[in-house]
C-alpha cells in the first residue's frame, strides 16, 4: 500500500532518574542512562508501516541544524522517502523524557516554531496514494481538505490521528519482537477503530 504520513518529527532524549520528585544534585553520573534518538508521531507511524512492507512517503517540517541531519539519516537508513520533508523551521523540535524504575515519566516537549509554520501541500503529493495519515498538528489542516477532495474523486482513505490513537501505534512501534502477522492484526484492528470514529 502507498501511504502518505504527515506529522511531527523530533529528537527525544531519555534520562533515567532515581526517583520523583528529583532531589537536587550539582552533577549526577548516569552511565548509559541518557540516550537520544529520532522520534515523533509521524516517525513512529512511518517506521511501523515500513516494517510492515508498505511504501511510505513522509511529510514534515524540520530545521536546518545537526538534529535535522540526524533525522534525515535515520529515515534514509529505513528507506523512508524524505522528499516531502521541508527544512523551514528555525530549529528542529525536540523533547526530554525523565523516567524512573517504576515507570513514571515527566516529559518536556519543545516544538520550536512548528505550530506557527505552514506546510504548502500540493495535490500532486497524493498521486498513487492509497491512505493518508495526518497526525494531530497545525500544519496538517490544509492536508485534510486536500485529502477529502482526493477521497471524493477516488478511493483514498484519510483520517487524523489523535492522542489515544497515537499511543496505540506508538506501542506497536516500540515492540519489534512482534511477527509481521501480529503487526498486521493489530494495525487492522487499529484502522477499523479509526474508521468507526470518522
Amino acid at each position: 500500500m502507498n501511504i502518505l504520513v504527515s506529522g511531527l518529527l523530533n529528537t527525544e532524549t531519555d534520562v533515567a532518574v532515581r526517583q520523583f520528585p528529583i532531589p537536587y544534585y550539582p552533577i549526577d553520573y548516569n552511565f548509559f542512562g541518557i540516550n537520544t534518538f529520532v522520534g515523533g508521531v509521524a516517525f513512529n507511524i512511518a517506521k511501523a508501516l515500513t516494517v510492515l512492507g508498505d511504501n511510505v512517503r513522509l511529510a514534515s517540517l524540520i530545521g536546518r541544524d545537526i538534529t535535522a541531519n540526524q533525522i534525515k539519516s535515520e529515515l534514509q537508513e529505513l528507506s523512508i522517502d524524505t522528499k516531502f520533508i521541508k527544512q523551514k523551521l528555525d530549529r528542529t523540535p525536540n523533547s526530554a523524557v525523565l523516567y524512573d524504575n517504576e515507570g513514571k515519566r515527566q516529559i518536556y516537549c519543545d516544538l520550536k516554531n512548528i505550530q506557527e509554520t505552514e506546510y504548502e501541500f500540493e495535490r500532486s503529493m497524493l498521486k498513487d496514494i492509497d491512505l493518508v495519515v495526518a497526525c494531530n498538528i497545525n500544519f496538517n489542516r490544509p492536508l485534510l481538505r486536500i485529502a477529502k477532495e482526493a477521497d471524493s474523486n477516488r478511493r483514498t482513505r484519510s483520517f487524523q490521528y489523535r492522542g489515544r490513537i497515537q499511543l496505540r501505534i506508538y506501542e506497536i512501534c516500540r515492540y519489534p519482537v512482534f511477527k509481521r502477522r501480529e503487526y498486521r492484526r493489530k494495525l487492522s484492528r487499529f484502522y477499523f477503530s479509526i474508521s468507526k470514529n470518522l
